[in-house]
C-alpha cells in the first residue's frame, strides 16, 4: 500500500476540529419518532481556518506543505456523504458535467484530489451512523479516483501573456494583511484599477463620524448599498477592459462568482488567499478598536470562518497562498 503523505496524515487529525466551534442542533422526525440531531454547519471552514494554528503550535510550519493541509480540510465535505448515499440500491451516477468540472477544479494540482479522495475514504470509514445509507459507496469512490484526465493539467492552462487582462481577488478574513498587501501591490501596479468594500466603507465611517461596527453591524441597510456601489463599480472596470484588483473578504464561491461570472475568457484571473493565525487575527481585530474604529465581534469572526471555501482552478487560473 502508498505510505501516505505528512500532509494527508495531519488533515485527517485536523480535519473535525471546527466542530466545536459549530456545533448546533435540530429535530428530525423518523420512523421511530422526533430525535435530536447534532449538526456542524461550517465546521469544514472553521477547521481549515484553526489548521494555521495547529502546525503553527505543532512546530511544523517549515516542514509542511501549509496549503495542501488547508485545502485537504476545507474540501472535506466537498462530495456529499462520501461519494453518495446509497437509497433503495441506487447508486449515484455520475455524469459527464461532473467529470469536467472535476477536471477544471483540480487541473492546477491532481495530486490533491487523490488525497482529498483518500481523506473522504478514511472519514466515511471511521463513522459511527445508525444507517447503512451513509456508509462509504466503495463503487463510486473507485469511479471518481481513476476519473481525473491525466493530461487535464494542460488542458486548462492558460498563458497570461495570451490574455487581454489580469483580475486578481483577495480572499481572506478580517486582518489576515489584505490592505496591507493591496497598498504596497498598487504603488508597484499603478496599472490595476482598485475595487475595494473597505475603501467604501472607510468614505461612510468619516462622512457619518462612526465605526466600522456600527456600518457592519447595526446598518444593513446601508452595508447592503454600499455592496451593490461596490459590485457595480467591479462591473463598470470589467467592461472597461482594465487590470482589476478586487479587495474584500471573498470569502465563498458565490461571492467571488458575482465578479468573475462577466469577465471574458481572455481574462487571466488569480486569487491570492491570505493565511494568518486565528488567534493572531483575533488580537489584530481588537486593537483595530481603538486605532481605526474597525474592530468586529468575535462572534462575527467566526461566522465568516464557517463560511470559508478555498479557491479552485474552476474559478481561477491562479492561485497563491500567502502566510503570516
Amino acid at each position: 500500500p502508498t505510505i501516505p503523505s505528512i500532509e494527508l496524515i495531519l488533515a485527517a487529525l485536523i480535519h473535525d476540529v471546527g466542530k466545536v466551534h459549530t456545533l448546533s442542533s435540530e429535530n428530525f422526525s423518523t420512523d421511530d419518532g422526533v430525535i435530536p440531531k447534532n449538526l456542524f454547519y461550517g465546521h469544514s471552514g472553521f477547521s481549515s481556518v484553526m489548521t494555521y494554528d495547529i502546525l503553527k503550535n505543532m512546530g511544523l510550519l517549515e516542514s509542511v506543505n501549509i496549503r495542501r493541509v488547508i485545502e485537504l480540510v476545507n474540501m472535506h465535505m466537498i462530495f456529499s456523504f462520501d461519494f453518495g448515499v446509497i437509497e433503495n440500491n441506487d447508486i449515484f451516477k455520475l455524469k459527464s458535467k461532473d467529470f469536467e468540472l472535476i477536471d477544471k477544479m483540480f487541473c492546477g494540482d491532481p495530486e490533491l484530489y487523490k488525497e482529498l479522495l483518500e481523506l473522504i475514504k478514511a472519514d466515511g470509514f471511521g463513522r459511527i451512523t445508525r444507517s447503512n445509507k451513509y456508509s462509504i459507496n466503495m463503487q463510486r469512490y473507485t469511479i471518481l479516483m481513476n476519473c481525473l484526465n491525466s493530461s487535464v493539467k494542460d488542458k486548462y492552462k492558460k498563458d497570461i501573456t495570451n490574455c487581454s487582462r489580469t483580475v486578481i481577488i483577495l480572499i481572506g478574513l478580517p486582518g489576515s494583511g489584505k490592505s496591507t498587501f493591496r497598498n504596497d501591490f498598487l504603488k508597484e501596479h499603478p496599472e490595476f484599477q482598485l475595487a475595494s468594500l473597505d475603501t467604501l466603507i472607510e468614505r461612510e465611517m468619516a462622512s457619518r463620524n462612526c465605526t466600522y461596527l456600527n456600518i457592519f453591524n447595526k446598518n444593513k441597510n446601508l452595508l447592503n448599498d454600499l455592496n451593490k456601489e461596490y459590485n457595480s463599480h467591479i462591473q463598470e472596470l470589467i467592461h472597461s477592459d482594465n487590470n482589476i484588483l478586487c479587495d474584500a473578504t471573498n470569502l465563498t464561491v458565490k461571492s467571488r462568482a458575482k465578479k468573475l461570472s462577466s469577465l471574458s475568457k481572455d481574462s487571466y484571473k488569480k486569487a491570492i488567499v491570505f493565511i494568518r493565525s486565528l488567534e493572531d487575527l483575533y488580537k489584530i481585530n481588537e486593537s483595530r478598536k481603538e486605532c481605526k474604529g474597525k474592530s468586529l465581534p468575535r462572534k462575527t469572526i467566526d461566522t465568516m470562518c464557517k463560511s470559508f471555501e478555498v479557491p479552485s482552478y474552476n474559478e481561477f487560473d491562479e492561485i497563491e497562498y500567502r502566510f503570516y
